[in-house]
């Protein structure tokens, strides 16, 4: 198997694949602490653009808060996804109806890197806080509990006073007696992406998907068949763990406050709340859970850089490294990364 080093030498870039001028480094280009710091740079160049152009170019009706979710909003996202935002709205005749027409419509006229992949709508007055509705009304609409995605989101435009109800509710909510089954249902999901990290295989509608051969030492990327590297299994174990440590810290009186400002970014969250004294880890797995999701979130990006320049679907990795990699946040996230009283 050729080194990963030597895979990149042969891979070149395709101009434009990121959009004009976006400052965007490919992932092959820096060691991945290098990349970490470059992509979250650019990932807040980016939230910035979105701020200062959307209320200018976009009507939001009063009781409308436009959002970014997910890896947007933790400055953790590649340029070759689709950027996801979700609309906060007060009530439903508050809603207008053309917004998701009206947004694909102004990024297609901006000369950016980005994609739209749909806008997710969250009525405040009927919405369960936790919950995701996705293809609202449509024959795939599916429901998924995802209290992350309001954990993370960040404002971008329109009624500041909307986003702000949002939380507050999603903070009643994982406080109240529903919170005990939303800790129960991200526990196994924790255990289901824990498995995926030490094995590389995900039981997916019926099917094994093999994300990474651990035997091989190579990991795929295809989106048209569900295979994504890294992102299901050590990426999802790490992000799990910290909603489930930060509801237990909310359900364990701490301040709302406190939490909203914590840094959306997954490893600033981390280092913010051991500056806070919250976290329950030793320094040394501090480290080491923070420089293995750099090195995973790099790798990931690199596989799908890999196939947006060049097709390809397959990623050849030190699996040595990737194994003890794995089995190290495996064990750390077996426990809450917080200290609960």
């Amino acid at each position: 198997m050729r080194s990963l080093e030597g895979q990149l030498r042969e891979i070149k870039a395709q101009p434009g694949l990121f959009g004009v001028n976006s400052g965007y480094v490919d992932p092959t280009s820096l060691d991945y602490n290098q990349y970490f710091d470059h992509l979250r740079a650019f990932n807040a160049s980016v939230h910035r653009w979105l701020v200062s152009t959307t209320s200018k170019n976009l009507t939001l009706e009063n009781g409308q808060a436009l959002s970014t979710v997910g890896s947007d909003s933790r400055l953790e996202k590649g340029p070759v996804s689709p950027v996801e935002f979700l609309v906060y709205v007060r009530d439903k005749k508050s809603y207008h109806e053309g917004l998701e027409t009206d947004l694909k419509k102004f990024l297609e006229q901006q000369r950016t890197s980005l994609h739209f992949d749909g806008l997710e709508v969250k009525f405040l007055e009927i919405d369960t806080p936790s919950e995701s509705v996705i293809n609202r009304g449509r024959s795939d609409q599916i429901v998924l509990q995802s209290p992350n995605r309001g954990l993370d989101s960040s404002f971008i435009a329109g009624d500041i006073s909307v986003f702000n109800d949002s939380k507050c509710a999603l903070f009643d909510e994982v406080t109240s007696p529903a919170g005990t089954n939303i800790l129960q249902n991200i526990g196994d999901r924790i255990r289901q992406h824990k498995k995926v990290t030490t094995t590389g295989v995900q039981r997916y509608k019926g099917q094994d998907l093999v994300h990474v051969d651990m035997l091989s030492g190579i990991a795929y990327y295809d989106p048209s068949r569900n295979l994504q590297s890294f992102k299901q299994g050590p990426l999802r174990t790490v992000q799990y763990a910290l909603v489930s440590s930060l509801i237990k810290l909310l359900r364990n009186k701490l301040s709302y406050d406190l939490v909203a400002s914590i840094p959306s970014n997954t490893v600033d969250k981390i280092h913010a709340l051991g500056v806070l004294g919250l976290l329950s880890l030793r320094q040394e797995q501090l480290r080491d859970l923070t420089d293995s999701y750099k090195y995973f979130l790099r790798a990931y990006h690199i596989s799908q850089f890999l196939h947006g320049t060049s097709g390809r679907v397959e990623l050849g990795v030190d699996i040595s490294e990737v194994t003890d990699r794995a089995r190290s946040i495996a064990d750390i996230c077996s426990s809450s990364l917080c200290k609960i009283q």
